[in-house]
């Protein structure tokens, strides 16, 4: 189970690190296009704001 919870994780912060580039990208560029595909993308991988990497073991 702890391969599994590394694997999740490991996913995770994937996800996160894709969201963050994006999320830069659309403060330098200050487009709506790509803060929408930022926030589509966070939620596609079932990422909200209340979600939190501590609450990784």
């Amino acid at each position: 189970e702890s391969i599994e919870q590394a694997t999740r994780l490991l996913t995770r912060l994937r996800m996160v690190d894709e969201v963050n580039k994006m999320m830069d990208k659309t403060m330098e560029e200050t487009a709506l296009p790509p803060l929408e595909a930022a926030i589509q993308t966070a939620h596609s991988h079932f990422f909200v704001e209340e979600e939190s990497l501590q609450s990784f073991p």
